[in-house]
């Protein structure tokens, strides 16, 4: 600093001009950054805000194609019967390791025979389940579903948080 004050005051002005300089263009750029960063935080926001929402719509969108696909599904299975299904509360069968209430078709039993479900498979490519109420879940009476293993699903239940479709409930099957 005293090499400083031995020169000239035009030097010394320089100087503390340049050095002012410096630091108003150091501010400067690091106002801009955060400017700039903010900017573009706030553009990649919404941004991603409108990829959400186009998001949203396609899911919304896939939802109820694969619902009116089910329901289609459905009416085409409750095809496959050419009377009214029933639940013979008096008669159990051994699907798995659960005795089933018996679901008819007519006077035909439902439990363990593939046939609907089975023509059903072939011609849509889907598979098709009868299911009956079992205590707090719903039980695979006839299925075309296969396990990992290959043998059919009958005999499964389907979950406690889940609920086949409604769309071909039997009279009773609903109930506890």
């Amino acid at each position: 600093m005293h090499r400083v004050n031995r020169r000239s005051i035009a030097f010394q002005l320089n100087l503390a001009l340049a050095t002012a300089v410096v630091v108003v263009l150091a501010a400067l750029v690091v106002f801009a950054s955060g400017f700039t960063q903010r900017q573009m935080l706030d553009g990649t926001r919404t941004e991603l805000q409108r990829q959400v929402g186009v998001l949203d719509r396609m899911l919304e969108f896939y939802y109820d194609v694969l619902e009116n696909r089910a329901n289609e599904y459905a009416r085409i299975f409750a095809g496959f019967f050419d009377t009214t299904l029933s639940l013979d509360g008096d008669a159990t069968v051994a699907v798995g390791d659960y005795a089933a209430p018996v679901i008819r078709a007519g006077e035909r039993a439902l439990n363990l025979n593939y046939d609907e479900v089975d023509a059903f498979a072939e011609r849509t490519g889907g598979n098709a389940t009868v299911f009956v109420r079992y205590r707090d879940d719903f039980l695979r009476v006839t299925t075309s579903l296969r396990k990992p293993d290959g043998s059919r699903a009958t005999g499964t239940l389907l979950g406690k948080n889940q609920v086949p479709s409604r769309s071909v409930w039997v009279p009773g099957c609903e109930g506890g």
